[in-house]
């Protein structure tokens, strides 16, 4: 009887994955899989988290703290699926650059892009 090659398979698609291997049997096998909850909307509220925190290294004084406050807190109500939480956020994360005195340019570029 012919030995089964080693082997080793990933699929994804829409966020999730699911490995699977063979080793040197053909009745061993064994599937693992996960699922990524960033969905695309997701994603986005991440990288506005993620422009935000930047940001705040070039802002000055209380801009600074806030900007990156209310990139923690955008990441876990974007996490826990919590909309009326992320929209208010959002909300918040507009005034702030549209009255910030210092440089905001990755969030803005980002939030116009979203809109």
């Amino acid at each position: 009887m012919r030995k089964p090659p080693n082997q080793f398979n990933i699929s994804a698609s829409h966020g999730g994955f699911v490995g699977g291997f063979n080793i040197d049997s053909s009745g061993a096998t064994a599937q693992v899989g996960g699922s990524n909850t960033t969905g695309a909307q997701n994603a986005e509220y991440h990288r506005i988290a993620e422009a935000l925190r930047s940001d705040s290294e070039s802002s000055i004084g209380a801009e600074s703290h806030i900007a990156r406050s209310y990139a923690e807190d955008l990441i876990e109500a974007a996490d826990s699926r919590d909309q009326v939480r992320v929209d208010r956020l959002l909300t918040r994360i507009r005034e702030l650059i549209s009255s910030a005195s210092s440089a905001f340019t990755l969030t803005r570029g980002i939030m116009d892009w979203m809109e």
